[in-house]
């Protein structure tokens, strides 16, 4: 089982919405079964679950002080994917759900403020001793201030993916639905897509072994969309 969570200590990186397509583009793409975990109290990500049709990915209800059992137990259900939202200031409750996963995934927009607050989010991962990948959002195209982003995110860990700024994202999120799911031939489908990918293919070059070995050494590899 593969548990992936999502960090950021800068509120409206787009945690929630990421998480949210993931799980449902592992689903799609054969990675399943999929299960989400919403740790952040105000609750987003299970409010976009329950007003969901589909019936995949489930849902997990769970406290901090229960997240190790609970995600034994999904292990032993052979549950193949979990995904975890986390809140944005409470950084000793998302170490904790940090120091579960097997790989963080860190989404920043490409601005001052945003890339500033990096620093705390990067030390805190790196604390755990855990690999992570940059999931770059709301970029808007050829633009000098994505160039940098890049280049900046790069010095801390692989980019996974560049997410442009579209309206779709948002307004599935509305109704428990993903952009995809809105419009399967949509740039923000194909987009989620490679992210999903992209994804893949770093657990399959052997990162989680290799990060044990090197520790930090690994965070620092480029492996770029």
């Amino acid at each position: 089982m593969l548990t992936l969570c999502f960090v950021s200590t800068k509120g409206g990186s787009g945690k929630t919405t990421l998480c949210a397509h993931l799980a449902v583009e592992a689903e799609k793409q054969g990675g399943g079964p999929v299960s989400v975990i919403d740790t952040d109290p105000q609750g987003s990500l299970a409010r976009w679950w329950n007003a969901r049709a589909a019936e995949t990915p489930s849902f997990v209800q769970t406290t901090l002080p229960q997240l190790p059992q609970q995600l034994t137990a999904l292990q032993q259900a052979r549950c193949a994917l979990v995904l975890i939202d986390t809140p944005g200031a409470d950084v000793s409750h998302t170490r904790s759900v940090i120091r579960e996963s097997d790989l963080v995934l860190v989404p920043s927009r490409p601005s001052p403020l945003d890339l500033g607050t990096l620093g705390t989010t990067v030390a805190m991962i790196e604390a755990e001793k855990k690999p992570l990948m940059f999931i770059l959002n709301a970029v808007t195209p050829r633009t000098r201030i994505s160039a940098q982003a890049v280049m900046a995110l790069s010095q801390h860990g692989p980019v996974g993916a560049l997410l442009h700024q579209r309206t779709d994202y948002a307004a599935a999120m509305t109704d428990g639905r993903v952009a995809a799911e809105l419009d399967p031939a949509s740039k923000s489908a194909e987009e989620i897509g490679e992210l999903w990918t992209n994804v893949l293919t770093y657990v399959r070059k052997g990162v989680f072994q290799h990060f044990r070995a090197e520790g930090r050494k690994v965070a620092r590899e480029e492996v770029t969309a």
